[in-house]
């Protein structure tokens, strides 16, 4: 003969066991939803604006050796490649 709290602690277990289960089934229909859809539109890149070009103002451009020489002082620097930051 089962004891009360034997009977509430299988109710509980089931229910757990449910809610677990429906977790992971929406896991992992989530994760086959998102290898289904291309990896670019998943990370939303067709929402990303091209980035419009940056005026230059030659007054504020100082010369790369010292610029070199205020980043990395007492360094030698062999030397350097400029591209856009993403």
């Amino acid at each position: 003969m089962m004891t009360a709290l034997l009977r509430w602690t299988i109710r509980i277990h089931k229910w757990v066991a449910l809610l677990v289960g429906i977790q992971i089934v929406l896991w992992v229909t989530g994760g086959v939803v998102m290898s289904v859809i291309p990896i670019e539109t998943v990370r939303g890149e067709h929402n990303i604006a091209a980035p419009s070009p940056m005026p230059i103002d030659a007054a504020t451009i100082i010369p790369v050796g010292q610029a070199a020489e205020a980043a990395f002082p007492g360094q030698t620097i062999r030397g350097a490649t400029l591209q856009i930051w993403q």
